[in-house]
């Protein structure tokens, strides 16, 4: 018992471990580019690729479809079923398929016949061109089996070619396209080297049978329904802005705001590594991840507050050092942002560790959906009037409330047994 509790507990530090890579990967290469490439292209720049992206953001989380929650649980517990993973990999494999062009042909009616895409399609055709490499990317699976170092592999040879190619591309302000490609590229590379490395685990050939294939994209559907509803009090924040406000007020929010989500990238390797552990632990004793999950509760909270409060007393020299001169604009929406990080946190754990592990599926989407239409009526009556700020304003009050639905669900789902 002793044994076999030192290996799980030495499972999720490696999986951890690889996340908390994997994310400084995902921060800190742009960190590292973000201060040069701002500077290059200018804020207004910046501001047209940033909502370029946003836009492309809606396609991305179509093909996802919510695997990255609901496959990701389905292959931790059957790890050791090769034949349900196979089954459950090409499931996945072929609703993407399907959802992928889907989506290309949506966004080509939209890049036809929307006038504010039309104006300039190169940009958003080389941000779209980001979804393929969404398409083939198996974090899910890797996450899953808790082997997220070749992921980590993965990412760290893509992210590097991209960071060298950026700095060696990218020179004027009419480079802008570029560096919008060479961001998609990025994605493809990842996508394509994870396939190759997925080979290498997927050993077993057997294809799922139609009835397996609906009742996984049924089982992901009420996922993707709740990350549908948080992407309209997150990444929307930005596409909604970009509605109202210039490219240069878009770029000073979109500045702040990776900021704040390179601050966030120092928690989410726990929570996303917490997350295959805490499945296994619940499907096996709820008593025993409840216990788990308290222990850990306080140490995990205490460092979200922290990376916030830190977030907003140095926000100026953060702003200076990160972004330039050009963007002290972005300092008081980084302070009006900073708290964020911790409060996602704790919205984690009560959302994504408790509610889904507990079967509060219904009651997790419910609670996102609301949120998300809280979020968007509140930011078309706010941010035509505030621009930037409003959108900070939105996004600080729409987080606060998911927060305390899902503790208050969560409080009901473990009632009855040694909660937090």
């Amino acid at each position: 018992m002793l044994i076999r509790d030192s290996l799980t507990k030495n499972t999720l530090v490696r999986s951890i471990t690889a996340l908390s890579l994997l994310q400084i990967m995902n921060y800190v290469f742009p960190f590292i580019t973000i201060p040069y490439v701002v500077r290059v292209l200018g804020v207004e720049k910046f501001g047209v690729v940033s909502f370029a992206a946003a836009f492309t953001s809606y396609f991305y989380l179509l093909i996802d479809f919510g695997f990255n929650f609901s496959a990701t649980k389905e292959i931790s517990i059957n790890r050791d079923d090769r034949q349900k993973l196979s089954e459950t990999i090409i499931s996945v494999y072929i609703i993407r398929g399907v959802l992928f062009f889907v989506a290309s042909l949506i966004f080509v009616i939209c890049l036809y016949t929307v006038p504010l895409f039309t104006k300039d399609k190169l940009l958003y055709l080389f941000s779209f061109i980001s979804v393929s490499g969404a398409l083939l990317y198996p974090q899910w699976y890797f996450q899953g089996i808790e082997k997220m170092g070749t992921i980590t592999i993965v990412t760290f040879i893509s992210r590097l070619l991209i960071v060298i190619l950026i700095f060696v591309l990218i020179k004027t302000e009419s480079d802008y396209r570029t560096y919008a490609l060479l961001n998609s590229a990025g994605s493809i590379i990842i996508g394509l080297l994870g396939i190759l490395f997925l080979k290498r685990y997927f050993l077993v050939w057997k294809v799922p049978t139609y009835s397996m294939i609906i009742q996984t994209c049924k089982e992901s559907g009420v996922m993707f329904l709740s990350t549908l509803s948080i992407n309209l009090y997150t990444s929307s924040n930005t596409f909604i802005l970009g509605l109202f406000a210039s490219p240069y007020i878009v770029g000073y929010w979109s500045a702040a705001d990776k900021l704040r989500l390179a601050a966030q990238g120092l928690i989410s390797p726990i929570t996303q590594g917490l997350y295959p552990h805490m499945s296994a632990k619940f499907n096996s004793s709820k008593e025993t991840a409840i216990k788990f999950l308290r222990k850990g509760f306080y140490p995990i909270t205490i460092l979200g507050l922290t990376v916030s409060l830190l977030l907003y007393f140095f926000a100026e020299p953060i702003v200076a050092i990160a972004l330039g001169e050009d963007f002290t604009n972005s300092i008081l929406i980084l302070k009006a942002i900073s708290f964020l990080p911790f409060i996602i946190l704790l919205s984690n754990i009560f959302g994504i560790q408790i509610l889904l592990n507990l079967n509060g599926s219904k009651e997790f989407s419910l609670i996102v959906l609301f949120a998300g239409i809280f979020n968007v009526c509140l930011s078309l009556i706010i941010v035509p009037k505030l621009f930037a700020i409003g959108t900070a304003i939105s996004a600080m009050i729409t987080e606060i409330i998911v927060t305390f639905l899902t503790a208050y669900y969560a409080k009901i789902k473990l009632r009855g047994t040694d909660g937090l």
